[in-house]
This record gives structure tokens, sequence and C-alpha cells, in this order.
């Protein structure tokens, strides 16, 4: 009983750890992304439109110049659709080549994939630019990252994104992504 008792709060305290590690992916040249999930932007919302929203902690390097920020980037079900977009990747499902969300802070490409891994870049936009990039509008995907995980470090960004929202499920949306606020690629 005891060993079970020990693997159950390992089980625990690696989930724990990954929610807040957050989701973190390399590339070369000094490129990096993670994005960690710090709690619902409105927490006292339960219901509407306002109550999913998340806010996002993310933390960059492109070319080795590092920034931060936290935003409310991604709604409950963004995150759902970006955790299923890199388990399509990183199990060979099929999957559109962008991934992109309501917010145009964030973006994903998907650049390439082959057996051993997947070249992805990650665009920053208005509030998740660094400050010394200050954006003159949204949708100039003129500031990404390069990111060239293997196919088992996209899985585990995927079940790391799935661990935040065990923390932070969904609370007021129904139905499906298509045509209710979600900004098109990887939702779904």
């Amino acid at each position: 009983m005891a060993r079970g008792v020990i693997a159950s709060r390992e089980g625990r305290e690696r989930r724990l750890r990954a929610i807040l590690r957050g989701m973190h992916l390399s590339g070369t040249g000094g490129d990096s992304l993670e994005l960690a999930i710090s709690g619902y932007q409105f927490p006292e919302t339960t219901g509407g439109d306002d109550a999913d929203w998340l806010l996002v902690d993310t933390a960059a390097s492109a070319g080795g110049r590092p920034w931060r920020t936290r935003n409310p980037s991604l709604q409950t079900f963004e995150v759902e659709a970006l955790a299923q977009w890199l388990e399509g990747i990183a199990h060979g499902s099929s999957f559109p080549d962008t991934c992109d969300f309501v917010e145009p802070n964030l973006s994903f490409e998907l650049v390439r994939v082959d057996r051993a891994g997947a070249e992805l870049r990650a665009y920053f936009e208005v509030e998740s630019r660094p400050p010394w990039a200050p954006a003159g509008g949204a949708g100039l995907r003129d500031l990404w990252v390069t990111l060239t995980p293997s196919r088992d470090e996209v899985a585990a960004a995927a079940a790391a994104l799935r661990a935040a929202l065990a923390t932070f499920p969904t609370r007021a949306r129904t139905g499906s992504g298509e045509g209710s606020g979600c900004g098109g690629g990887c939702c779904r």
C-alpha cells in the first residue's frame, strides 16, 4: 500500500512541475519558447464570454535575446487545440500547417516534420513581443523563434499544456471551436 501512496504522490508532483514549468521547446541559435498558464484572466467569472480567458506566461529567446510577457493571450479551448495540434505533429496524424488564435499575440507554423522531429515557428505579435521589438500592429509575422524539437519533445509539450488545463479547465464554452470565436488555424 505504501508503494501506491508514494507513486500517487510522485505523479501529483510531476503534474505540478509540468504546470509550473509549462510547455518548453527549443531550437538552434539560442531560440526557445516556454508557455505556462498562470491563471484565469477573470477568476471570479464562471460564465459568459470572459470565463475562459487565461493569463499566459511566455518566456522566449530569439537569437539568444530573452524576454518574458504575461498576457491574456489564449482561451482554454485554444490551449486544448494547441495541445491537439502538437499531438498530431508528435504522432504523425493529420493537422493543419498553422495554429493561430482569437488574440493575435501568438501563432504557430509547421515548417517541416520528419521521423526525427519537427521544425516549428512561433510568431509573436502585439503584447507578446519583447520590449526591444515593438509592433506597429498585428499580423506582421516579422518576429519568430525557430524551434526544432524531437517528436518526444513535441508530445511532452502537449502533455504539459493538458496538465495546465487540468488545473484551469474550460468553464463556460460549449460546442466546437468553429465559428464561435476561435482564431482559426488549429482550433476546431
